[in-house]
């Protein structure tokens, strides 16, 4: 499940969904093993939390993550 993932892995996933990079979720769990729902989870609750996805340079804080 997403919360107990690690921080470093949550950010990983919020750089790879991104614009900046723009893989699809599925890509992402090729590469990570995160399954797609907690992928979508973690981009949500970010965005949510304060992360805009559109900023450059892409600024990602520990507390949207």
């Amino acid at each position: 499940m997403a919360p107990n993932t690690e921080i470093s892995i949550r950010a990983l996933v919020i750089t790879l969904k991104s614009p900046v990079v723009s893989l699809s979720s599925a890509k992402i769990f090729i590469k990570t093993g995160i399954s797609i729902s907690s992928i979508n989870y973690i981009y949500v609750k970010a965005i949510k939390q304060g992360f805009d996805p559109n900023v450059q340079p892409l600024v990602i804080k520990d507390k949207w993550v």
